[in-house]
Parts: C-alpha cells; sequence; structure tokens
C-alpha cells in the first residue's frame, strides 16, 4: 500500500518561515509545502524549482482557511507573531484546520511585556523566595515625564523597552541617563513603533551573554530542547566606533558644510576642526577615530531583530541546561498551564542573560521561534519535523525524543546598508531607513557544500530580477562537522560573493554584514 504524503502550510515571509518549509520539507511523510505568503527568493532553491515548496500570495484570513481545506492541507505552522497576533490560529482552528502556534489570546506574552515581567516576577518570587529571581528590577510607565524622572534617580544603566510588538527592535540599550531620556521621546513621543509606544518598560540593564533557548509545548507537556543559540542583536559590531558614528550622523563624502559630521562632533563634544571640508574622506576617518576613542564616546549600538548567530552556544553545557529548565521553562510552562488555564500549542522562546557571574535571568519571551536563531538550531536539529509538529497536535511531546547531529552552525545576515535615493540623498541603511530594489548579484557564486541561503527581504523586478526589498535580506548559514571557527569562516568566505548594486551610486555595494558574528 502506498504511503500517504502530507501537505503542509507555513505561514510567514521571513527567513525563519523558509527555514521551517526546509524542515516539513525534508520529511519522510510530506508531499508539498505551502509557503504563505512567503517570499520569491524560494524559488531560487533547489526545493523550490521542483515544486516541493511553493509561494502562495495570499494574506486574508478567511481565504487562507478556504485554501487549506481545498488542497488538503494536514498541518499549519504560524512561524511569525504579526498573525498569530491577529488571530489567525482562531480563524484557522474555527474552521476545524489543524494548527501549530498559540491562540490570539496566548500571544500576550509577546506583546505585552508588562503582563509577561509581571508574570516572571511572580514565579521567581514563589519559587525561589526573592522578587527578582529570575527577572532584572523593572518598572512601567505610561507617562513620559514620570519615566524621566524615574531613570533621573534610580542610578544605574537600563534598557528602554516599547510595551507592544516592534519586529525585534523595541528594546534600547541605553549607557546612561542621556540615552534613556532620548529612548523614552523616540518610543513615547515620537512613536516610533506606534501604539507599542503606548506604555514603556524600565529595566536594568545587564551584562554578559545571550542565550536564545526554545521549548515546544502541546498543551500538556513541555519539551525544552537541550541545544541554545546565541543572538547577536545591536547593529554593528561594538567596537566599530566610526560606523556606529556614520550611522547616527550621516556621511556626506562631499558637499560645503558636511551638516551630519558637524552635528554628530558638536553633539559628542569633539572640536570640529577648521578644515574639515578640506580633509579627504580617509584623514576625516582618521580625525573621528582618534578623537571618538580619545574622549570614550559610547553611542546607542541601535537594536535589530537579529544580525546573525550560531549554535551550539560556547555556554552549552548540562549544567546550564538543567538550570535553565529547572529554574525558567518548568515554572514558567507550569504558570501557564495550571495558573493562567492555557492549553498551549506551539513554541516558546526564552530570550536569557547570562552574567559574568553566572547568574541567569530572563528578558523576553517570545510566543514562537526566534529569527535569526531557528536557522540555526533547526538546522541541527535531527529530527522528522513533522512528526514533532504533530506530536504538538496531539498532545504526544511527552514522548517525543529529539536527537541533535554533531554540527557547528552559523548565520550571519546580509543587510542593506548605506544607499541613495533617487535625488542622491543617503539612506543611513537597515535598522533606520533604507532603500529598496537593488539587484542581488552573486547568489548563484554560493554553491560550496554545507552552505544555505534562506531568503528574508527580497522581491523580483521584472527587469533587474531578484531584488532588496527588506532591510535583513538573506541569511547566509553555513555548517560544520569539524569546529565552529570553521563554520564561521565559511560563511564569511560565502557572503562576501554577494553584492547589493545600488544603481543610484554608480552600482557600489551597498549590502552590509557584522563581521565578528561567532568570533565573540
Amino acid at each position: 500500500m502506498k504511503k500517504v504524503r502530507e501537505r503542509v502550510f507555513v505561514y510567514g515571509s521571513g527567513a525563519r518561515d523558509h527555514c521551517l518549509c526546509e524542515e516539513y520539507a525534508e520529511s519522510s511523510h510530506v508531499e508539498k509545502v505551502f509557503f504563505v505568503p512567503g517570499n520569491p527568493g524560494v524559488n531560487y532553491t533547489h526545493k523550490g524549482k521542483k515544486g516541493i515548496i511553493k509561494q502562495i500570495p495570499i494574506k486574508d484570513f478567511d481565504e487562507i482557511a478556504k485554501f487549506c481545506k481545498e488542497n488538503d492541507v494536514n498541518l499549519v505552522d504560524v512561524g511569525s507573531e504579526n498573525p498569530l497576533d491577529e488571530g489567525l490560529v482562531d480563524v484557522l482552528t474555527g474552521a476545524g484546520i489543524s494548527c501549530i502556534g498559540p491562540k490570539k489570546e496566548y500571544v500576550r506574552l509577546e506583546n505585552d511585556r508588562e503582563f509577561t515581567d509581571k508574570l516572571l516576577t511572580k514565579v521567581g518570587k514563589e519559587k525561589f523566595g526573592y522578587e527578582y529571581a529570575i527577572k532584572p528590577e523593572w518598572k512601567s510607565f505610561t507617562n513620559p515625564e514620570e519615566a524621566k524622572k524615574y531613570v533621573k534617580e534610580i542610578g544605574y544603566q537600563v534598557v528602554v523597552k516599547a510595551n507592544g510588538l516592534a519586529k525585534g527592535k523595541g528594546a534600547i540599550v541605553c549607557n546612561d541617563v542621556d540615552d534613556a531620556i532620548e529612548a523614552i521621546d523616540t518610543i513615547m513621543i515620537k512613536r516610533k513603533f506606534g501604539k507599542s509606544g503606548d506604555k514603556v518598560i524600565i529595566e536594568e540593564r545587564k551584562y554578559g551573554k545571550e542565550i536564545s533557548f526554545f521549548a515546544y509545548l502541546d498543551g500538556e507537556n513541555v519539551l525544552p530542547l537541550r541545544m541554545f543559540a546565541q543572538d547577536y542583536k545591536p547593529a554593528f559590531d561594538p567596537e566599530n566606533i566610526l560606523e556606529i558614528f556614520y550611522h547616527h550622523y550621516g556621511r556626506e563624502t562631499s558637499g560645503k558644510k558636511l551638516s551630519g559630521i558637524r552635528r554628530g562632533l558638536q553633539e559628542t563634544g569633539i572640536r570640529c576642526p577648521d578644515n574639515l571640508e578640506q580633509m579627504t574622506e580617509k584623514q576625516r576617518d582618521e580625525f573621528l577615530i582618534s578623537k571618538l576613542e580619545e574622549k570614550n564616546i559610547k553611542l546607542i549600538n541601535s537594536n535589530t531583530g537579529g544580525t546573525g548567530c550560531y549554535c551550539p552556544h560556547r555556554e552549552a553545557s548540562p549544567h546550564l541546561i538543567n538550570t535553565i529548565i529547572r529554574k525558567i521553562v518548568n515554572p514558567v510552562v507550569d504558570e501557564i498551564y495550571y495558573e493562567l488555564g492555557w492549553k498551549y500549542k506551539g513554541v516558546l522562546y526564552f530570550g536569557l542573560n547570562r552574567d559574568p557571574d553566572g547568574n541567569l535571568s530572563v528578558f523576553e519571551i517570545n510566543v514562537r521561534h526566534g529569527d535569526p536563531e531557528a536557522e540555526v538550531i533547526l538546522r541541527k536539529f535531527q529530527v522528522d519535523f513533522y512528526e514533532l509538529g504533530t506530536a504538538v497536535l496531539e498532545g504526544t511531546l511527552d514522548s517525543f525524543k529529539p536527537r541533535w547531529n554533531p554540527n557547528y552552525y552559523v548565520d550571519i545576515i546580509a543587510m542593506v546598508g548605506k544607499g541613495k535615493d533617487k535625488k542622491g540623498a543617503w539612506y543611513p541603511g537597515y535598522p533606520e531607513r533604507y532603500g529598496k530594489g537593488y539587484k542581488i548579484g552573486g547568489i548563484e557564486e554560493v554553491n560550496e557544500k554545507g552552505v544555505t541561503i534562506f531568503y528574508s527581504g527580497v522581491d523580483i523586478d521584472a527587469e533587474k530580477g531578484l531584488v532588496t526589498k527588506g532591510g535583513r535580506v538573506l541569511h547566509i548559514v553555513a555548517s560544520s562537522s569539524n569546529s565552529l571557527s570553521e563554520a564561521v569562516e565559511k560563511a564569511y568566505r560565502n557572503i562576501e560573493k554577494i553584492k547589493f548594486i545600488d544603481h543610484n551610486n554608480n552600482n557600489e555595494n551597498c549590502m552590509r554584514y557584522r563581521r565578528t558574528i561567532g568570533r565573540d
């Protein structure tokens, strides 16, 4: 008797969602994966060309439910936070379609930081006897002036966070009181993140290593993944102070006033040289570096949705994994199941910090896979992903046994950097304003064994072919069975083959990426 092959539907459009499609497509149970609304980059992949993964550009939830019924879809996995927040799982389950992902009510864990921080504070106090066992000190504000008064009084460095969804960019890490006040203005007055800025969370800043830890829930059981990654959220390599300066103030290479550079010098307290306009670009760079370092200037390194990651984490150990599960994952899941009474089916992402003394704290919980963490963790996950999804739906995670391959993985993200618009004005680049429609060159040259491209912010142009559309465009994921350093070098060797061609700037390459992913 011929084995029945299933059809899977992944909702999302980024690299994480593309990765989910690839994982499901590798299952022996799966015939086809629909990527909805998807992105056209998948058509450049082996499985896309063979029709195993197919992009379906529809967004209306009722149309999605209709499509799933008409095309005999057996399982839907909602990869992204916005459709979860908008209630896609509620619509699909209401139509009788099996769906992985939390109901709209449960998305509160991600879209309401204050709610989650209260939950974490309660768990820490009840389980471990003191209030901030797993949550740094924090306070919420709806009045920006009260928030500013608070940061002036407390005397320690903080992170200012928009309370709601902000595409991974709503946490602003502050070096001093002035930075914190500026962050409050950015979120609450300038409304950079819209309604998510109705309230801010001001949280004690922690130093250490980030840990991204996943757990699957099936409504009754929890399966913590005994493997974790390190994410890199800052937009730039921290030691590259010149790049951070130019990102904040602009990098005019001509013109009479060099107004952005002059403003930056004034705000950082550096005396502007009389011959600034006569300096070559190299001379200006050297001057700025020397003065910024001399005065030990600290500029905000903007947070992003992630600039890269690697797995397994250097600090991973059986003891640390057991501690995370015992102290954080299990108590939080118990609160979800038994106190809130939620039948949560899907993924929980724990964003953790481990300080130099080894203490753990939670800075966020998300209700879906992390991006870019999924692109390395799921690659290392040596299981049939459809069988895992079925266990989540059927409530049988207690008998599911995860396995891991021995490889090291690194993901480096190709982002849109400084580029020009049609009138010749500069875009600073992601995570701020960035240009679109830059032709992507060199994709066909990335063909080394152990290297995969996951597509994110891309589009198709009738004349140029594959072009940029978003700020994070491509994820270059490399693996090695020998060492992390070998995987890192392989990833960098291949990302260097790719260009984003700025047609408004003499076809210069406007692609940008961090150069220390997996190296520090």
